[in-house]
């Protein structure tokens, strides 16, 4: 009985301290704008919901954290829902501030400057730096405060890509805060000194601006980032007032604030080529889009630079750093959907290229740890820049003046969502960022006729393209509703022709059916043929003066494989999950696909342009597997979820087949994946040596397995029996070295992929 009553009376304890907690929570909250709660959901659908009603902060399985200003929150709770109320992350911890006074030679970096210092900071950046550096504010709050702009460069911007890093967009993420400032004495402090520095410093235009919210930041006061809060000084979440590609000008209910009028100000005069926005509250890389589930065009150069960031990241840091979600990167609308988010405003109205980079898993970071995750993050913040200058970029000008143009560059068949990039003035210069690959590239300005290019370019390397268009008064264009389509589907032609009065059109559409027309905007060209297939367009104006464009190969039309239950012999066409090319996958889906290749002598080759399943550390939940052969009994080549492609599969069996296994289960999808199905006969087997690529010594007993080629390494994979990865490394060079003394002996799997080919071999550890 006594301990009974023991138990009770510590139950009773409990709960008064949770029923005081809760009590001092709603008092504080009657002091602020907004609100930080915590929410049980019971579905995906429901989460969704939620994003329109409130700013999502985390989701963790079916729980989130959560913000809201006081409008939001009564209306979340008259909708039935029980949010707990959770203590405001910047008053979890008192931080160390410094102010004006205590700033020049003493600051170590460890510690959050006061609004007057932070002023003081950006100011005498300019004051020693005069050459290489402008300070100004591009908005003044009502309070009083600026949002203050570095621009930093080596005397001469003009004609230089630009560049943008932005922070603290949410007030209480403030890690990168003093991250931004700290870049900013080290680009200035080591020009001239540092190679990579200088290097960056002379081919770019940077702005960096380190507190984009800082009503926000210094809600508690100019003294102190302590009590500072998400949103703005009206309680608006800058993040979710931007336009919206697909919600439109308003998505949130709210009028533009101060602080987005003056970004998007900012945006329209400064085409930036590359950007970054900094956030708290998780450690990842996330890339577009936020709002919709389908991908970016430059979907496959996200991945890239994104595993970058965080690759360098993980180099750089402690073990479990940066590895949120699919090891450190994620789309953004796999995670969570956001509307009215700045990044896809910066991708789809202002031509940028702009992603999140959550780098605290601590919003209100202590101040005593910023000088580490400056050291985590540093190599990364150089190599995101330096991914400005890489790409296509010229110069486009008028061939009989010589004048700059405005002009428009498109990719054919690969841009969408307004992926394309445009050139600006005074230089006519124009940047595009890009995977490697073969592009046809379309320069168009308007009175002048479109040009178009086949364009090749690695990854990391520089091609510069300089483009002179030729005037006209009468030029005849046209785009279309789509480029790459399956067999028997239809497509729409748009006029985009440039001129006075034209009379007439007369098309031509090779492989279509009908197979011409004189409508000015054609519709429902039917394909019944796989294959490439050219487009004519003549224009006639009343003056019976014409103009003619034909696009070659503009439309391409393939097979379409949906991830289903059967055996497929073919070397053409396109592979989607059981969604289809616009659809998501579904719930409690098991099925077995397996390609083989039509043509003797041959071996069936996957290359996924995109893939997103739903995302888990030990892929238990949704997966894909594929195999070496004909079913399921032959070799695994892996298994994977999340966003983590497969990249190319080349089968390395007789029958030059690979077999595919989907499992998804009971809730979550996503949009699944889309790949090109071919055929090569490019991957030496073992009793097809490469003569060019030699693997030795195999077998091997001291695990040094060497390896050199006559052109550069691009990749190398060890897998086990089973299918699992091993070893993955980047050479990037002619020979590399594999230490393997932590295997155990037995049977493994080497691929190399080099510029020319690919070689499968089969090595023994003994």
């Amino acid at each position: 009985m006594k301990v009974l009553r023991k138990w009770l009376f510590l139950v009773a304890i409990a709960l008064i301290g949770f029923v005081a907690q809760a009590q001092s929570l709603e008092k504080l909250y009657e002091t602020r704008p907004e609100v930080y709660f915590g929410l049980e959901i019971q579905s995906v659908e429901e989460l969704k919901l939620l994003s329109n009603m409130i700013s999502i902060d985390g989701v963790e399985g079916m729980h989130i954290t959560a913000y809201a200003n006081r409008s939001q929150f009564e209306k979340l709770k008259n909708a039935g829902f029980k949010p707990q109320l959770l203590m405001p992350p910047s008053l979890l911890e008192e931080v160390e501030m410094i102010s004006e006074n205590e700033l020049r030679e003493t600051f170590e970096w460890d510690a959050y400057p006061t609004y007057e210092a932070y002023v003081a900071m950006m100011n005498g950046f300019e004051t020693d730096h005069p050459e290489h550096c402008e300070v100004f504010s591009f908005g003044t709050l009502s309070s009083g405060r600026d949002l203050m702009m570095a621009r930093i460069h080596n005397g001469e911007p003009t004609g230089k890509p630009k560049f943008l890093y932005t922070a603290t967009m949410h007030g209480d993420e403030t890690a990168g805060y003093v991250l931004m400032l700290r870049l900013i004495d080290y680009l200035l402090s080591n020009y001239g000194l540092d190679p990579r520095v200088t290097n960056i410093v002379d081919n770019l235009d940077i702005y960096i601006n380190p507190l984009a919210n800082p009503d926000g930041t210094f809600y508690g006061g100019n003294n102190t980032v302590n009590g500072s809060i998400r949103g703005n000084a009206n309680g608006i979440d800058l993040n979710r007032n931007y336009p919206d590609p697909e919600d439109g000008p308003h998505p949130d209910g709210n009028a533009y604030q101060q602080e987005t009028t003056a970004f998007m100000n900012l945006a329209e005069e400064n085409l930036f080529v590359l950007s970054a926005n900094f956030h708290g509250g998780a450690e990842v890389v996330n890339y577009p889009w936020d709002t919709w589930a389908r991908r970016h065009a430059d979907d496959a150069w996200w991945i890239l630079v994104s595993r970058e960031y965080a690759d360098s990241a993980q180099f750089y840091s402690p073990s479990n750093y940066m590895t949120d979600q699919n090891n450190g990167i994620t789309n953004g609308y796999d995670w969570y959907s956001v509307s009215g988010g700045r990044q896809d405003y910066m991708n789809y109205f202002a031509h940028s290229r702009e992603f999140i980079l959550e780098i605290s898993d601590i919003k209100t970071l202590p101040a005593n740890q910023l000088p580490a995750w400056w050291t985590y993050n540093k190599a990364s913040f150089l190599s995101y820049m330096e991914q400005t200058s890489y790409g296509i970029n010229g110069i486009i000008t008028d061939e009989l003046t010589g004048e700059p143009l405005e002009a428009e560059i498109t990719i054919e068949g690969h841009d969408l969502d307004n992926s394309q990039v445009v050139s600006t003035l005074p230089v006519g210069n124009y940047y595009r960022p890009i995977k490697a690959g073969t592009y046809s590239v379309t320069y168009a300005a308007e009175g002048y006729h479109p040009q178009t290019f086949s364009l090749a370019v690695e990854d990391y390397e520089t091609l510069t393209h300089d483009v002179q268009l030729v005037p006209g008064l009468l030029i005849a264009d046209f785009t279309a509703s789509a480029y790459q389509i399956p067999k028997g589907e239809t497509v729409n032609f748009i006029n985009a022709s440039y001129g006075q009065d034209i009379a007439s059109y007369e098309w031509i559409f090779e492989g279509g059916e009908p197979a011409t027309s004189t409508a000015e905007n054609p519709q429902n060209i039917m394909y019944a043929e796989t294959g490439s297939f050219d487009v004519q367009l003549t224009i006639t104006n009343g003056d019976g003066e014409t103009s003619m464009i034909l696009k070659e190969d503009l439309i391409e039309v393939s097979l379409i494989y949906v991830m289903q239950q059967g055996t497929f012999e073919t070397c053409e066409g396109l592979f989607f999950d059981t969604g289809g090319p616009d659809g998501d996958y579904g719930n409690n889906q098991d099925f077995v696909m397996t390609f083989l290749p039509d043509q003797d002598e041959a071996l069936t080759k996957v290359t996924f342009n995109s893939f997103s399943i739903e995302a888990d550390a030990g892929c238990d939940y949704d997966w894909l597997k594929i195999f070496d052969g004909t079913s399921t009994m032959a070799p695994l080549l892996g298994t994977w979820c999340g966003s983590d492609s497969p990249g190319e599969i080349i089968a390395s069996n007789d029958a030059g087949a690979l077999t595919f296994q989907f499992h998804s289960d009971g809730s979550v999808t996503g949009p699944g994946w889309d790949a090109n199905i071919s055929c090569t006969s490019t991957v030496y087997l073992d009793d097809k040596a490469s003569t060019h690529l030699k693997i030795w010594p195999n077998p091997t007993s001291d695990r040094k397995l060497h390896i050199d080629a006559e052109t550069t390494i691009l990749a190398v994979d060890l897998v086990d029996a089973a299918g699992n990865l091993i070893v993955n490394t980047l050479p990037e060079q002619r020979s590399t070295l594999l230490n393997l003394q932590d295997l155990p002996s037995g049977v493994y799997f080497l691929r190399v992929k080099t510029k020319n080919d690919i070689v499968l071999r089969k090595v023994l550890l003994q």
